[in-house]
């Protein structure tokens, strides 16, 4: 019989964060992961929210650019993450915001520590893939998505996807194995995280197969933008 392989646990690769870990993704990624992250913050601050919790916050960079948006105070904001490193730079980061202190909370997103309806909106960045691929959790984590947000609410993922056309997906692939299993690999150290990286990256879902993981489990519309 064949096997499939399975990946260890994300823990293994995100506990510790390297003293470069957000320069590394802008390099990376040319700062797009930057400018899409922005993107998706001003669309959640200007949709009349009062609650936001990031999931799989990492070092804060999606609440931090939320806040930022957020000057009259309206928006509560909550961050998430199994890394208890990853949180911290996450409180300093967004400690320098003019905004009530973010909320940030212990926990792995398939068991968050939350009541049902908590949350007016709720989003990940960058994360979403780690959660969605090859996870044999997958379907808690995407009910505890829904579960966490009040009627009404709304979810927001920001995650790469496959390019349609062959020439396109094959250099996108072998600029994900440059970028981030030597570059990121180098510069953090940590060759088995920036591997994995590059490695989910090329072998993530389509487009369509999210939004039908999406749907099963709740949600009565998804867009892509």
């Amino acid at each position: 019989m064949k096997k499939t392989a399975t990946p260890p646990p994300l823990q293994n690769y995100f506990t510790d964060v390297p003293p470069k870990y957000d320069l590394i993704n802008r390099v990376m990624t040319w700062g797009f992961d930057q400018r899409y992250r922005k993107r998706m913050a001003k669309m959640i601050a200007s949709s009349g929210v009062t609650s936001f919790l990031d999931i799989g916050t990492g070092t804060g960079d999606l609440v931090y650019q939320v806040g930022l948006r957020d000057p009259e105070d309206k928006i509560a904001l909550s961050g998430l993450d199994f890394s208890a490193t990853m949180l911290e730079k996450a409180a300093e980061k967004t400690g320098t915001l003019d905004h009530s202190p973010v909320s940030f909370h212990p926990g792995d997103a398939s068991q968050m520590p939350f009541e049902d309806n908590t949350f007016e909106s709720a989003g990940i960045a960058y994360a979403f893939r780690n959660m969605m691929f090859m996870n044999a959790k997958t379907d808690e984590i995407l009910h505890e998505y829904h579960r966490i947000l009040k009627p009404g609410g709304k979810f927001y993922a920001l995650e790469t996807s496959q390019p349609v056309f062959f020439l396109v997906r094959w250099l996108f692939h072998l600029y994900m194995h440059l970028a981030a299993t030597v570059f990121g690999g180098i510069v953090s150290g940590n060759f088995k995280a920036y591997h994995y990286l590059a490695w989910s990256t090329n072998n993530f879902h389509s487009r369509k197969t999210i939004t039908k993981m999406i749907k099963g489990t709740g949600f009565s519309e998804v867009k892509h933008y």
